[in-house]
């Protein structure tokens, strides 16, 4: 994704807090493709996963 990171940010919690989050639907609401929000929501589940292990 060539946007902004706090775009990056949004359209991930947006994705995230759609009640029947498809990522088609989502990501045409953002003009982006789907497959680059999944990408972008898998790289954030794995931020988070990375962030607890080091923490533990």
């Amino acid at each position: 994704m060539n946007h902004p990171e706090e775009f990056k940010r949004d359209a991930v919690d947006f994705a995230r807090s759609s009640p029947n989050p498809s990522f088609a639907d989502v990501a045409h609401c953002l003009s982006v493709r789907p497959e680059i929000l999944r990408k972008g929501v898998r790289d954030d589940r794995n931020r988070i996963r990375t962030a607890r292990v080091t923490t533990a």
